[in-house]
């Protein structure tokens, strides 16, 4: 008892001299196993131990924090018999150790799990437990880890009546303690090994072999100080003794318990009562009654005392649980009332959220119409503007219908109906006709170049590219119109290079070099000349139509591709026009993706330069569908 006693006080004098650090939680460690193993004391063994974890916590120590949690739940499994709360600490230890993987610490963990299930026969938890603290203990490498599952398993088969299974997982496990070096077999659960083949084989009815491993656990059990497991070895080697009638070796083992016998812990007395009716049948069997009968009344004393504390242990065990039961359902309708209260308070968050979201949405969808209203306003803005401008442009179409148009065929009418009546002479009439004829040309060309811009319009015109030589298409237009420019003595000169192949819609730039080539016709002087040039660059092509006329003021230019300019002018010869052929010229450019320009001095000629795509390839012929 002095030297239990002093233990401890020097483990409290360590525990007041310790600085917060890793000795410290050791120290707790190691008072919570005293009281646990020595004191008899569970609830100070889980105070220990708590200190530590909380200790451990503080100092960010995992090892330390799971080693005294899981020492805390040994103490609530074994100690105070709670099997549901050790196996939730044990599931806490398991979540520590993963995070930390310590595959050592994660096998512990999963193998007190299983001896638990086991315990409550349920073998599918038990196996799935075993089997994930073996494959953690392989993991690990660490020799201890891995003779605990195979303990466990022997055990399992064993318990199942099983013997020759459990023969052969506890024969591995004593293979790995065998092989370890003598400071390692002295842990505790090593040397357990050695225990559980000794009683293993006392129950086969093998004394020898039982007597063989138990007598090899006895020096390391006593040089670990684990006086449980010492004692009960020391109680196995007698009991086997006396079966084989060694009553002599057998009395010498159970002298060797009593000396144990002030240690007060309940586990330790009952193997002291044990040993007291052992004791007592190895007197009987040696014929010293008068001991036999000494000693059985001694251990009757001994075993109802420890009833007695026994059953007050219960009671007070009992109204611990009835207080926890109590405690428990206070708790939890506090719980339920804080869980009602949250639930209340949740519910009208979501409220307010819900109709916080229902107004937002609201007011995103009076946004939403307000700005449809506003895009619709400013649509009928713009087609009121376009409107406006089609009926203007209609007018001015009407206009240009009315007069430019009507008088070439009012008089080519007059002349057929003066040649019908007779009233002209032949030569009258040929006379009258020349001018008539230039009229109707005339004429023609309006009608032509007013279908053009009006389809263009009503977009019935869509460019249909092709790749062609521009200096060919020139030379038709400047044959079609050779015959009116030789009228005015005109010289037209093409010096577009050759190959100029570009790409555009051949038909639409026929009308615009046309109706170019007809304007400077219209306003250059007789005896004047016209030229076309071309200018290559990287992607495009410019091309260019020079006259020698009359020119224009840069307000003339700005006028010309407004339909229905009031301020048409008459050619040099006093021709007329409508004033649309600029701006089909320049809706045809812009169509197949070019740019017109316009540069002209008064009275000394303009140049009128419009830009195509330049032809990336072509065929045998010049020309290619692009489509």
């Amino acid at each position: 008892m002095l030297s239990s006693q002093v233990r401890l006080d020097s483990l409290h004098q360590k525990l007041n001299n310790a600085l917060e650090d890793t000795a410290k939680v050791h120290i707790l460690f190691d008072l919570g196993g005293d009281y646990q193993n020595n004191q008899a004391q569970p609830d100070s063994a889980v105070f220990y131990y708590e200190k530590a974890v909380l200790l451990s916590q503080k100092l960010s120590y995992t090892e330390g924090v799971f080693d005294n949690l899981f020492a805390k739940g040994i103490v609530i499994q074994y100690n105070k018999g709670d099997e549901s709360a050790a196996l939730s600490i044990y599931n806490d230890c398991l979540k520590i150790a993963e995070r930390a993987n310590d595959y050592r610490r994660i096998s512990r963990a999963y193998y007190a799990m299983a001896l638990v299930n086991d315990h409550q026969r349920n073998d599918i938890k038990f196996w799935e437990y075993v089997r994930l603290a073996n494959k953690n203990a392989e993991l690990s490498g660490d020799a201890s880890a891995k003779i605990k599952p195979l303990v466990a398993i022997g055990g399992y088969y064993e318990s199942k009546g099983k013997m020759d299974s459990a023969e052969v997982y506890f024969l591995r496990a004593y293979t790995i303690f065998n092989n370890m070096t003598p400071a390692i077999q002295l842990y505790r659960n090593n040397a357990l090994v050695l225990s559980n083949l000794g009683n293993f084989y006392e129950k086969l009815g093998k004394p020898k072999q039982a007597l063989f491993y138990l007598q090899k656990v006895l020096p390391l059990m006593g040089k670990i100080d684990d006086k449980q497991s010492f004692c009960n070895a020391l109680l196995s080697v007698a009991q086997l003794n006396f079966k084989e009638k060694n009553y002599e070796t057998a009395l010498g083992y159970t002298n060797r318990i009593l000396k144990y016998q002030h240690i007060k812990a309940w586990y330790i007395q009952e193997v002291i009562v044990e040993t007291l009716t052992l004791q007592s049948n190895i007197f009987a069997q040696m014929g010293k009654y008068d001991k036999a009968l000494a000693v059985h009344i001694s251990g009757d004393a001994l075993n109802d005392s420890l009833q007695k504390a026994k059953s007050s242990e219960d009671i007070r065990l009992n109204t611990l649980k009835i207080q926890s039961a109590f405690d428990l359902e206070r708790k939890q309708n506090e719980l339920k009332k804080q869980q009602l209260y949250s639930l209340l308070i949740a519910l009208f968050g979501a409220f307010i959220v819900i109709l916080a979201l229902l107004l937002y949405r609201n007011n995103r969808k009076k946004d939403a119409q307000n700005k449809q209203l506003k895009r619709q306003q400013i649509q009928l803005e713009i087609q009121k503007t376009e409107l406006s401008y089609l009926n203007n442009t209609k007018d001015k179409l009407f206009s240009i219908i009315a007069h430019d148009l009507r008088a070439p065929l009012s008089s080519l009418k007059v002349l057929l109906t003066l040649w019908d009546a007779k009233i002209l002479s032949a030569e009258k009439f040929e006379e009258i006709s020349t001018k008539v004829k230039t009229n109707v040309n005339t004429l023609y060309g309006s009608l032509e170049n007013l279908l053009e811009w009006s389809f263009s319009q009503l977009k019935g015109i869509k460019p249909k590219p092709i790749c062609f030589d521009i200096r060919l298409k020139a030379n038709e237009e400047i044959t079609l119109l050779s015959d009116t420019a030789l009228n005015k003595n005109i010289r037209l000169e093409n010096n577009i290079s050759e190959n100029a192949f570009v790409e555009a819609d051949i038909n639409q730039i026929g009308v615009v070099v046309r109706n170019l080539t007809s304007n400077a016709i219209k306003f250059t002087p007789p005896g004047g000349s016209i030229y076309f040039t071309s200018l290559l660059k990287e992607t495009e092509m410019t091309i260019s139509i020079r006259d020698e006329g009359v020119g224009m003021s840069p307000m003339m230019i700005q006028k010309v591709f407004t339909v229905g300019n009031s301020d048409v002018r008459r050619g040099t010869a006093n021709e007329k026009g409508t004033g649309l052929g600029l701006i089909v010229v320049k809706e045809f450019v812009e169509s197949n993706g070019g740019k017109l320009n316009i540069e002209s001095v008064e009275n000394q000629g303009t140049t009128i330069s419009f830009t195509l795509k330049k032809a990336d390839f072509l065929m045998d012929n010049g020309q290619i569908d692009n489509e």
